[in-house]
C-alpha cells in the first residue's frame, strides 16, 4: 500500500483545520474523492471529540477509510428535516439500530463514493424510547 511509508507518523500528526480546508478545496476542484475531503472529513473535525478525531482523522487523511456524507434520500433529496431514516437507541444492546423504513427512504448520493466508500456519516432522525430528539450523525 503506498500510505504505508506514513505509518511513521499515525497518532503524531493531527492535520490542522487549515490542512483540511486545502485538502477539502482541492478534493472538490478535482471532483473524485470531494465527499470524503469536504464532507466528511469536515463533519468529524466539527462533530467528534478530541480523542474521536486522533482515531477517525488519522485513517481518512491517509486513506485507510474512506468516508462519505449520507444525508441525501431518494425520495426528497436533501430536506433535513424530512429525513425519514431512523436512528433507535436499544437500551439493551445499548447501539443504535438504523432503519430507512421505505423506499424513499433510502440514502442516496450521485458520486462514485457510494461504490468505493468505507465509512458513511448517516444522518437520521434519533430515537430513544419512542421520543423523537431530531436528526443527528451517526
Amino acid at each position: 500500500h503506498f500510505l504505508d511509508i506514513h505509518e511513521k507518523w499515525w497518532g503524531k500528526l493531527m492535520p490542522s483545520r487549515e490542512d483540511v480546508t486545502w485538502m477539502s478545496e482541492n478534493a472538490m476542484i478535482g471532483g473524485s474523492l470531494m465527499n470524503h475531503y469536504g464532507l466528511f472529513m469536515p463533519t468529524i473535525q466539527g462533530q467528534a471529540s478530541p480523542e474521536q478525531q486522533q482515531w477517525w482523522l488519522m485513517r481518512a487523511l491517509t486513506c485507510k477509510i474512506i468516508g462519505v456524507y449520507g444525508q441525501t434520500e431518494l425520495g426528497h433529496g436533501s430536506n433535513v428535516r424530512g429525513l425519514q431514516t431512523v436512528a433507535t437507541y436499544d437500551k439493551t444492546t445499548q447501539e443504535f439500530v438504523l432503519n430507512t423504513p421505505t423506499l424513499r427512504s433510502m440514502k442516496w448520493w450521485p458520486g462514485t463514493l457510494g461504490k468505493v466508500a468505507t465509512h458513511v456519516l448517516v444522518y437520521a432522525q434519533l430515537k430513544i424510547d419512542d421520543k423523537e430528539y431530531g436528526v443527528h450523525i451517526f
